[in-house]
């Protein structure tokens, strides 16, 4: 790590509670939000766990009646920013023959 970016993160870290604290309510938002649409789920994590919400995400069930290209465009006329993101690591082929843990079972096998 070269002395510029160990600067920048030590910077960071002096703003980290208050960042996590931010975007831990805007997770919270949004999961209020969508409460109510039982084809809408907020990125899972763990019970013991304590995320930092770093990413708010939203999985779309199978049998939701409109795209992820539909959600964004909705999002985007409210003035909310959405993109899609990347398939999970264990959905990569390069890691198809290995284990991961998942929110809904302890332990998977690809």
């Amino acid at each position: 790590m070269s002395n510029i970016c160990a600067g920048i993160g030590r910077g960071q870290l002096k703003v980290l509670d208050e960042r996590i604290k931010q975007k831990t309510q805007i997770y919270e938002r949004y999961q209020k939000a969508f409460a109510a649409v039982s084809a809408i789920h907020m990125q899972p994590y763990l019970e013991n766990t304590l995320p930092n919400h770093w990413l708010s995400s939203i999985l779309l069930s199978d049998d939701c009646q409109v795209t992820p290209m539909q959600m964004i465009e909705a999002l985007e006329k409210e003035n909310i920013e959405a993109r899609p993101i990347w398939n999970p690591m264990h959905l990569q082929p390069v890691f198809k023959e290995y284990d991961f843990v998942s929110a809904r079972e302890e332990r998977q096998h690809s």
